[in-house]
C-alpha cells in the first residue's frame, strides 16, 4: 500500500525526474521549449498553431525542475541562498517579462520574431543547463511506472485544486 501511496503522490514529470534525474527534467524544458517556440515561429495557421502551442506547455516547467535540482544537489549550508537565487530569477522574468515582451512587440517588425526571441533565451538557459549544471548520480528506487490517470484523478479530487486552476485560468485572462 505505501509504494501506491507514494506512486499517487507523484505526478508526470516528477516521476519521471524521480527516475532519469532532475537534470534531465532541466534539460527537457529547456531545450524542448527552444524547439517548441522555433516551430511557433514557423507555423503559418492556426491549425498548427494550437498544436505546437500545446507542445510548448508541454515542454514547459524550467522553474520547478531547476528548483527541484538546485534543492536536491545544493550542500545544505548553501541550500538558502542558492533557493532565493533560482526563486529570485524565477520571479524577476515573470515580472519584466511581460513588459519587455510588450516592448519587443512594439520594435520587432512582426510579432512572429517573438517566438523566436523566446526560443533562442529557452535554447541559452537548456544550453547553460546543460554546460554548467550538474547532479549527483542515484539509482532509481525501482521500475519506472507512470500513472497518469491516477494521478489526474487523485489532483481532481483535492478541492482547493479547482480554486487554483480557476484562479490560473483568470490570471492568464487577464494578462
Amino acid at each position: 500500500a505505501g509504494d501506491d501511496e507514494e506512486a499517487q503522490r507523484r505526478f508526470i514529470w516528477g516521476t519521471f525526474a524521480d527516475h532519469f534525474g532532475r537534470r534531465s527534467m532541466v534539460l527537457r524544458a529547456g531545450l524542448g521549449m527552444a524547439i517548441g517556440f522555433s516551430l511557433l515561429g514557423m507555423t503559418r495557421s492556426m491549425a498548427w498553431f494550437l498544436p505546437t502551442f500545446v507542445l510548448v506547455g508541454t515542454c514547459n516547467g524550467y522553474v520547478p525542475a531547476a528548483i527541484a535540482l538546485v534543492a536536491t544537489n545544493t550542500p545544505r549550508r548553501h541550500l538558502g541562498r542558492a533557493l532565493a537565487t533560482v526563486q529570485s530569477a524565477a520571479l524577476l522574468g515573470t515580472t519584466c517579462g511581460p513588459a519587455l515582451g510588450a516592448l519587443l512587440a512594439g520594435v520587432l517588425p512582426a510579432y512572429r520574431d517573438l517566438f523566436w526571441i523566446s526560443a533562442g533565451l529557452s535554447a541559452m538557459a537548456g544550453t547553460l543547463a546543460l554546460a554548467f549544471a550538474r547532479e549527483e548520480a542515484r539509482r532509481p528506487l525501482g521500475p519506472f511506472r507512470l500513472t497518469v490517470l491516477r494521478d489526474s484523478a487523485v489532483i481532481l479530487r483535492v478541492p482547493s485544486m479547482w480554486v487554483l486552476f480557476l484562479m490560473s485560468f483568470l490570471f492568464s485572462t487577464a494578462i
